[in-house]
């Protein structure tokens, strides 16, 4: 299965207990491998290490489609390019619908504008609906595809019932932006633990949340 240069995907990499995603787009794709070009984080190229585990993740007309990967090497020249696995077909699924339950909600959260690094008091968000991997938001403030924001969900996590003795903060990557006139964006969460992701999956079936 090739797939075709400069689709959008989102490539994410394990760092520790810690799953990272980017956004990206592909290069170049034959029978042997596929060239992304190396995602920015903070103004710079993301370099990765040969042999690091990579999911490839890329929407077509039939659905979500995964590809799981590895990096074989990087490429720095114009643009800087990550070489990876084209992998047999046990390494591609196919997802006709989300991968996470997505809840609607209604509840505000504090959070941080891109280029800024603190809570401010009244800085709220609206959550319109919300999976462990994502939300739907609207906010007053214009924002870009690309752009990183920070969200306390530390609120939502109280709510799973399990004790917590840290803030649960993350950063959301804007993957999707309304149209003209609206402030409403689809973000992905960037660094959200495995038990972060368990306890908000809690607090979002406790809230006994429309399914949408």
């Amino acid at each position: 299965m090739l797939i075709r240069p400069q689709t959008t995907v989102t490539v994410e990499i394990m760092l520790g207990d810690k799953s990272l995603s980017f956004e990206t787009h592909v290069l170049n794709c034959d029978d042997q491998t596929i060239s992304v070009s190396a995602p920015l984080f903070e103004k710079k190229r993301v370099v990765a290490n040969p042999g690091t585990q990579v999911l490839l993740i890329f929407r077509e007309e039939d659905g979500l489609k995964i590809v799981d990967t590895t990096v074989l090497r990087v490429e720095r020249n114009h643009p800087v390019r990550w070489i990876l696995k084209m992998p047999g077909i046990e390494g591609f699924r196919k997802i006709n619908r989300r991968q996470d339950p997505r809840y609607e909600l209604n509840v505000r959260l504090p959070w941080i504008p891109p280029d800024e690094y603190h809570l401010k008091d009244g800085n709220l968000l609206l959550v319109v609906n919300m999976s462990v991997s994502g939300a739907q938001v609207s906010l007053d403030c214009d924002l870009q595809l690309g752009d990183e924001i920070g969200i306390d969900l530390t609120p939502l996590a109280r709510v799973s019932g399990e004790k917590i003795d840290h803030k649960v903060f993350i950063t959301a990557r804007v993957v999707r932006v309304a149209k003209e006139g609206e402030r409403t964006y689809g973000v992905r969460f960037q660094t959200l633990s495995s038990s972060e992701k368990s306890m908000l999956a809690k607090a979002l079936l406790r809230l006994k949340s429309k399914v949408v």
